[in-house]
């Protein structure tokens, strides 16, 4: 995306957000159509961007569960706070994707409900050009996205590849 969002640092959210240092992406894969990953803390930001760059957001995909991804209820000191994410993008009527043994849990902790959240598998093609590799290890439905049969890897824990995968 090239842009940082949640910049109120007089939000609890956004200065949270600061803090975990996460990275959001939207990827253009056809003209003015693109996907986006893991969009969450700042889902008004996301949205914002992708209308500033004149792109239609088709799906948003989530490469695993946690909170910092998806977004969902987290206590923050005594309060309870609720991270944009996963449930902001439903109710913009963005479909969902989230890897297949991770989709109970994300349902449960975004309070989004289980039948709104498409489940993606190894092979399975999220839009033409991109394809989920399971990853299991950092959770048990933990995807990366491949791009172009190699030439970018979107992981979801800070690492973006964007050499060719030989």
């Amino acid at each position: 995306m090239g842009r940082d969002v949640a910049k109120d640092r007089n939000n609890p959210v956004h200065s949270m957000a600061a803090s975990m240092a996460n990275f959001a992406y939207l990827v253009e894969y056809e003209p003015k159509k693109a996907f986006a990953v893991d969009p969450a803390w700042d889902v008004e930001g996301v949205l914002e961007a992708a209308n500033t760059k004149g792109l239609h957001i088709t799906c948003a995909v989530f490469t695993h569960r946690h909170l910092d991804h998806t977004g969902g209820r987290v206590r923050l000191q005594r309060n309870k706070v609720n991270v944009p994410g996963l449930a902001e993008m439903v109710e913009a009527g963005i479909p969902v994707r989230v890897g297949k043994d991770d989709v109970e849990a994300t349902s449960a902790q975004t309070e989004v409900d289980i039948d709104k959240i498409k489940s993606v598998k190894d092979g399975d093609e999220i839009v033409p050009g991109a394809r989920v590799l399971h990853t299991p290890g950092h959770t048990p439905g933990s995807i990366c996205i491949l791009l172009n049969e190699g030439e970018a890897l979107i992981t979801g824990v800070r690492t973006v590849v964007i050499n060719r995968c030989f």
